[in-house]
């Protein structure tokens, strides 16, 4: 039988407002946390009227995520995911006093601006992390406010090199990206994939390329138990 789900919780740190969502009722805490960043049509006002927008896509109904704390802090308007890696880091601490949280077991996913995103928290804090799942997305490191989002967008048609994430090739990480994707050039996860050691990683490195998807792969990934279940095989 589905375990009833908790109502969502929202809340307000470090300058950004979020939801959670508890685990299933009758799962014992310390929970692990699943950190979902959103994309760039999911940004938000500051007064919170939109905070809904983070719920529009993700893993929240995914089969197997009624297993973790989920969090998911709205991004700004005007503002860009690697922007607020600083923002993101005290969100997660403010997180750990607040909820009793399993901190080897703390995960970060995001699609689209939310997958660059993800790489420039993991880039900055890798200790912080057991694992990552990351949608049609590509690499980049902690940026400047002022960060445009064509400046973002050409880093997945540019190699990245193994240093920028020499500090990454022993974190776990799955990515997947739509063979079609015409926004987030696919070249962004291929590229990473093969600087992080490509195919002699084994499971802990995983690339999958959805051929006939486009840029919103990330409805058909989030239904997959088998997403989940890897995440809590790394801590």
């Amino acid at each position: 039988a589905e375990r009833p789900m908790a109502p969502p919780l929202r809340g307000q740190a470090a300058g950004l407002r979020y939801e959670a969502q508890l685990p299933a009722r009758g799962l014992p805490p310390p929970w692990p946390v699943l950190l979902f960043l959103h994309g760039i049509g999911e940004r938000g006002s500051a007064d919170g009227q939109d905070l809904h927008r983070v719920r529009q896509h993700g893993p929240w109904k995914g089969p197997g995520a009624e297993q973790f704390l989920i969090v998911a802090p709205q991004c700004p308007s005007g503002s860009l995911w690697p922007s607020l890696v600083g923002e993101l880091i005290e969100l997660l601490r403010r997180i750990g006093e607040e909820f009793v949280v399993d901190a080897a077991r703390l995960y970060v996913t995001g699609l689209s601006m939310g997958g660059f995103g993800a790489w420039a928290l993991l880039s900055s804090r890798p200790d912080l992390f057991a694992a990552a799942v990351i949608i049609c997305g590509a690499f980049s490191p902690a940026a400047p406010k002022d960060l445009k989002q064509s400046t973002l967008l050409a880093r997945a048609r540019q190699p990245v090199m193994e240093q920028e994430v020499r500090a990454l090739r022993n974190l776990p990480v799955w990515l997947f990206h739509g063979g079609r994707d015409k926004i987030v050039d696919v070249q962004g996860s291929r590229s990473v994939y093969e600087a992080l050691g490509g195919d002699s990683r084994g499971e802990a490195l995983r690339l999958r390329i959805i051929e006939e998807g486009a840029h919103t792969v990330w409805g058909q990934v989030y239904r997959t138990p088998e997403v989940y279940t890897w995440l809590l095989s790394y801590r």
